[in-house]
């Protein structure tokens, strides 16, 4: 295929007539060789003409096999998403298919339902199948879209900070105490596009630094993994999480958070946020659609206050409205926990990792004792029971017995009457 484009563009005159006839087919298919931006998907609307002239390329002109020759002529193409036949008076709607899903215009999770929702139905376009398309000969009076995932796209759902740990160590204006857990809120005040807290981890400074730039360019995954939970040795699934990993770095759980940053500059700690400039439906970063979405929310917010505002009473000063710690109150609050419980830990030694996790093999063996004392009871109640039924049953049988044996007896009794002489009456004197 490779031979017979080259051999296409230097106008070798096999199966298209003369060479100027070649060079308007190539003009046609240079046309489609555009900068492929880093859209979520990346379309064309190529004419039926096109497709069938380019038999040779295509195996005949199939609408299926031309997606081969659009994959070649432009490498940054991945899979081919969507393929849809626009003819008659729905030619237009190729363009206009095409061009929307260039400019990264169609939202919602599903691109491609979405646009069959939209263009797919009586007088509009039609969708032919993988294997429909294959045996398709391209219709001059049609208009062909081909929309492919683009390989140049990147998820940039998370952004992240690497901070060294001398300088995590540093109390921020009395806040943070020095505690892992607390510096995420000063990147958060510093850095508006960090969302929830996803992942921290701890190694080397320079793995750290080396993290932060994969997960900043979207080199860096996260992964469905399942969990689960050991009960009493056995291990039971409880669902799934995502979850990241780093080269070179340690993840840190939530008791590692709650400890002191050490005072030493060849470490680091890699904090990793939710992008808030990502938007899910539009598959890419709009910092513009964020900051209109924060202005619609603080609108509302607005509105709401003053729908429920109260007018002060003669004489009274109007209420002032406590608003919530944020920020810094937020990572002081965090960093109060924090020292309670590191000082907890230094004047109580046995709560310690160990200890608690002798304190919860106690707990579990206390829980199988009174399992297994239950376990008992209940073997032991289901026996009684079985043994009362038993008797009952006998007893029953007894009765039934005792029941039948009786009513055999007077059905005796009176089929002994029926059988005697019946009693001469006696005749009177005359």
């Amino acid at each position: 295929l490779l031979e017979r484009v080259t051999d296409f563009m230097f106008c070798k005159p096999w199966g298209f007539g003369s060479a100027p006839h070649a060079m308007l087919r190539l003009v046609s298919l240079a046309g489609l060789l555009t900068h492929v931006t880093a859209y979520y998907r990346a379309a064309y609307d190529v004419t039926g003409a096109v497709v069938a002239d380019a038999g040779n390329l295509t195996a005949g002109g199939k609408v299926g096999t031309y997606t081969v020759l659009l994959q070649v002529l432009n490498p940054g193409l991945g899979d081919l998403k969507l393929l849809l036949e626009c003819c008659g008076d729905a030619r237009d709607y190729a363009s206009e298919i095409a061009s929307k899903v260039n400019l990264n215009a169609i939202q919602g999770s599903d691109q491609e339902e979405t646009i069959r929702k939209n263009y797919v139905g009586d007088g509009k376009c039609s969708a032919p199948g993988p294997i429909a398309s294959l045996a398709k000969k391209g219709d001059k009076k049609c208009n062909y879209v081909y929309s492919f995932a683009n390989k140049a796209w990147k998820q940039y759902q998370y952004t992240a900070q690497c901070i060294p740990s001398d300088v995590c160590a540093v109390d921020v204006v009395g806040a943070t105490k020095g505690l892992k857990v607390a510096y995420p809120v000063v990147i958060q005040i510093l850095n508006r596009n960090a969302g929830d807290l996803f992942y921290a981890g701890h190694g080397p400074i320079g793995s750290c630094l080396e993290g932060m730039n994969q997960v900043n360019l979207a080199n860096v995954e996260a992964k469905r993994e399942e969990t689960s939970i050991k009960v009493f040795g056995k291990t039971i699934p409880t669902g799934f999480k995502e979850v990241m990993h780093i080269e070179g770095m340690k993840q840190l759980h939530v008791t590692d958070m709650f400890s002191k940053c050490e005072n030493r500059s060849d470490t680091g700690i890699l904090y990793v946020f939710k992008n808030k400039f990502w938007i899910n439906t539009q598959h890419a970063m709009n910092i513009t659609d964020f900051d209109l979405q924060q202005e619609m929310a603080r609108r509302k917010k607005d509105l709401e206050d003053l729908m429920n505002y109260k007018l002060p009473k003669k004489g009274e000063k109007p209420a002032l409205k406590k608003e919530k710690p944020e920020g810094l109150g937020i990572a002081a609050a965090m960093g109060k926990l924090g020292g309670k419980v590191e000082s907890t830990l230094e004047k109580e030694p046995s709560v310690k990792v160990a200890d608690i996790q002798k304190d919860v093999d106690e707990a579990e063996d206390e829980i199988e004792e009174k399992e297994e004392a239950e376990k008992e009871k209940f073997e032991k109640e289901q026996k009684e029971l079985k043994e009362w039924e038993k008797e009952f049953e006998e007893k029953q049988k007894k009765k039934v017995l005792e029941e039948a044996l009786e009513h055999a007896k007077k059905a005796k009794e009176e089929a002994k009457k029926q059988t005697e002489a019946p009693e001469v009456p006696k005749v009177p004197e005359l």
